[in-house]
């Protein structure tokens, strides 16, 4: 025989003893369906669900905090201005009437750059007499190339003003970094050799000279293009060249160009 307790429940308004079965106390005629312990149940349920998805959402929000100012910092990385680069700039006219500005850049960012540029020479009353642009495709993170503006009438142009534009947007990768060079100087030239240590090869590898008298005055400057009959230096290929100075000359300072496919 089921004993009282097990046949009865506790009204949960009145607290008096019902029926077990009773959907309505007896006493309050209040109804004793689960419906507010439910809906209590339930509101705890989505209170503890609201928490943990805020709490996940402010993780993620972190994380993806964490991934914007990664991707800001990339994108900061990857974006290039006049600070990012070091420059000094020569004037040189040669016995041929032809004036050269050129500018040695030094890529101090931590991505690769390209850089393009315009000149404007002028003569002694300040008269534009002259105009030239040039660029350099790629100048890889940390190394130093030479870009030249070429003008005539060499004996009119006393100043040259020069704005350069630096990016890092580039459509190759960086080749200078992987070649072995070796420069000989001599008394009236410099031999260069390079040696591509890359994987890739280093398409229009390129040579500057820049030859200086004891004053640090231009006395010459040449170029010679270190590639084969494809306009290449290969990997693991050694080819020289020779850059020769048609003047007295106390030191040289040799910078190189290259690049290869992405």
């Amino acid at each position: 025989m089921k004993s009282k307790k097990s046949e009865t429940k506790t009204c949960k308004y009145c607290k008096s003893e019902i029926p077990k079965g009773a959907k309505i106390c007896p006493n309050c005629r209040k109804k004793q369906s689960h419906i507010k312990g439910i809906l209590v149940t339930f509101i705890i349920l989505c209170f503890l669900f609201v928490t943990i998805i805020g709490h996940n959402s402010k993780e993620n929000e972190n994380s993806t905090g964490k991934g914007s100012s990664s991707n800001v910092h990339n994108k900061s990385s990857s974006e290039v201005s006049e600070s990012d680069f070091e420059t000094k700039s020569y004037l040189y006219k040669n016995e041929y009437g032809s004036c050269y500005y050129i500018v040695v850049i030094k890529n101090t960012s931590s991505v690769n750059a390209s850089v393009s540029g315009n000149a404007t020479a002028k003569d002694a009353n300040g008269n534009s007499i002259g105009a030239a642009d040039m660029s350099i495709e790629i100048i890889g993170a940390g190394e130093t190339s030479l870009g030249y503006f070429v003008f005539d009438n060499s004996s009119e142009i006393v100043t040259v003003d020069c704005s350069l534009k630096y990016s890092a947007k580039t459509y190759y990768n960086p080749a200078v970094c992987n070649l072995e060079t070796v420069n000989t100087v001599n008394n009236e030239n410099v031999v260069v050799t390079a040696t591509n240590r890359g994987e890739n090869s280093a398409k229009f590898v390129v040579a500057y000279a820049i030859f200086f008298d004891s004053s640090d005055n231009v006395v010459d400057f040449d170029m010679t293009y270190i590639t084969d009959a494809n306009g290449e230096l290969k990997p693991g290929e050694t080819l020289s060249g020779e850059l020769n100075c048609y003047s007295q000359f106390d030191h040289v300072e040799v910078y190189y160009e290259g690049r290869s496919e992405k």
